[in-house]
């Protein structure tokens, strides 16, 4: 049988469902490039843009500035408020340093930009920095002048290591750099203080940072453990037998592999001192003497108190264990960790302390 030929109004039905189609397989195919688009370009914009921060420095000459006002302290100028970054000062026999190129402390993307940032006290440039293990870091440099010899970069340019950035400013009270590290917020310029802990709202002590840094980004380096706490006591921590590490931090110990990887953490009831091995396992001393077991699956064991106060970790001997007191003493406990072997006293907060065998080399505070 003979197809029967079709009349003009059904080839104009089947003429538009063919377009229809075709239509809808451009639109398929439209889509299906928009998504892996929009899929991969985050994946792309990430290394791609700026490429990654595999050096990092500090952005002034620390031969010329000095650290002025530190990360954390308490501002009487402020009402008391926590300063949220580092201030380099460049000294009053080199003019203040006012007019000295600030430069990039490492490769990234500037994500804030403005010469009036803080108003009278100068501009701000934020740049945001993606290391080779993908965290992501902000550096922030203000009181900074736009001048004709140090430009500020437009914003969501790129920078390199080293490139100006802009010049320290004539701010009050004397032209420095204001200098930080945050893990977020990378478009608003901040307070410069603040009446919370800035370690709470995710600022990082900018000379720790750069020095931690510094060796992640070597080539022997392995593995890192990111801390909670940027100013807690001197802790060294503990190896086991294993070569797992047992660590206080921000009121809490754990333990992790060789590898970095994370094996237990556990909160503590109040503020720690010192990690140190004690007939194989764990001992942890709390800064108002006690001492208690830690069993190897990260649960407490026995514990006593000894009476003494403590503020800080020095170095166990041995025999010995070592501690710094708040009344400027060092103490030493005896072998079974429950009573004073010895006691110096006028010893300023202890920083650095190593023992030979014979004996206690120790760096204050004052140096």
């Amino acid at each position: 049988m003979k197809n029967s030929p079709l009349s003009s109004e059904t080839k104009t039905g089947v003429t538009k469902r063919k377009n229809r189609a075709s239509n809808f397989a451009i639109f398929r195919s439209l889509l299906i490039v928009a998504s892996a688009f929009f899929l991969s370009a985050p994946y792309a914009y990430a290394q791609g843009q700026c490429g990654y921060a595999d050096a990092i420095n500090y952005p002034v000459d620390t031969n010329i500035f000095h650290l002025a006002q530190d990360f954390g302290t308490l501002s009487v100028r402020h009402q008391g408020r926590y300063h949220t970054g580092e201030d380099w000062f460049g000294g009053r026999a080199n003019n203040y340093a006012y007019g000295t190129p600030v430069r990039a402390a490492a490769t990234g993307r500037v994500t804030y930009s403005s010469p009036t940032g803080w108003g009278r006290d100068g501009g701000v440039v934020i740049v945001e920095h993606t290391f080779p293990d993908g965290t992501i870091a902000y550096s922030q440099y203000g009181h900074m002048a736009d001048l004709e010899t140090a430009h500020f970069p437009a914003p969501y340019s790129c920078v390199k290591m080293g490139d100006i950035i802009g010049a320290v400013g004539d701010v009050r009270p004397a032209p420095h750099l204001h200098f930080e590290i945050r893990d977020s917020n990378g478009d608003s310029p901040g307070p410069g203080y603040s009446w919370e802990n800035p370690i709470d709202l995710g600022w990082r002590q900018p000379t720790k940072f750069l020095r931690n840094a510094q060796t992640w980004l070597q080539p022997a380096f392995h593995w890192r453990l990111d801390l909670r706490d940027e100013s807690g006591p001197i802790t060294p921590p503990l190896q086991l037998d294993d070569n797992s590490l047992v660590y206080i931090d921000a009121g809490r110990l754990g333990r992790v592999t060789p590898d970095g990887r994370s094996l237990w953490r556990i909160n503590l009831e109040k503020p720690a001192v010192g990690i140190t091995n004690f007939d194989g396992l764990p001992l942890l001393t709390y800064a108002d003497g006690e001492m208690q077991r830690i069993n190897l699956d990260g649960t407490f064991s026995e514990r006593w108190q000894t009476g003494v106060t403590l503020d800080s970790f020095v170095l166990a001997t041995g025999e010995s264990l070592i501690f710094h007191t708040p009344d400027k003493a060092l103490a030493a406990f005896d072998a079974a960790r429950q009573q004073i072997r010895w006691q110096l006293e006028n010893i300023q907060p202890v920083i650095r302390a190593q023992f030979t065998g014979q004996l206690i080399g120790i760096i204050t505070e004052s140096n």
